[in-house]
């Protein structure tokens, strides 16, 4: 379903949530190149995934004659590390139309997390799900739907 010209389009402001749930807003580009946005207002959860580069060396130092060996040396060192910020966000109760919407994002090539006053600016994410079981009110009652996403740029680590 599209926008009719003559009809009215409606904006909703949504507030702040009275639970304290982070309000998290994704925009996606649609199949027909156009941006839509969802709003996410249920519980959120983050996770850090962290990967580290390890190496090992040989513990002392050798001075041609000498073979020295320091209590504070290390045998194993992390060279590098890279953390990747995964968050899982929840809708509310939702229609069946809107579960439309959730279906498209998850199909999107391009999702960004909008700023807004619980997110401090627009960054690129990826949508991980692989799957999407299409809910309807005659076999689910409510519909709420849970996404996992990934943010598209590690977490600057100094590393």
């Amino acid at each position: 379903s599209g926008i009719l010209e003559g009809q009215p389009v409606y904006f909703i402001k949504q507030g702040d949530s009275c639970k304290g749930f982070k309000i998290r807003r994704l925009a996606f580009r649609n199949s027909l190149g156009c941006w839509d946005y969802f709003n996410f207002t249920k519980k959120s959860t983050q996770t850090i995934e962290v990967d580290r580069n390890n190496y090992s060396t040989m513990l002392g130092t050798f001075n041609k004659s000498n073979w020295r060996y320091n209590n504070t040396q290390r045998g194993k060192t992390t060279r590098q590390t890279t953390v990747i910020l995964k968050e899982t966000l929840n809708t509310d109760w939702i229609t069946e139309e809107a579960g439309t919407l959730i279906e498209k994002l998850i199909y999107s090539t391009n999702v960004q997390i909008v700023e807004n006053s619980d997110t401090e600016f627009t960054e690129g994410v990826i949508v991980t799900d692989s799957s999407f079981v299409r809910k309807t009110k005659a076999n689910d009652r409510l519909i709420q739907y849970t996404i996992t996403i990934e943010y598209a740029n590690p977490i600057n680590t100094n590393s």
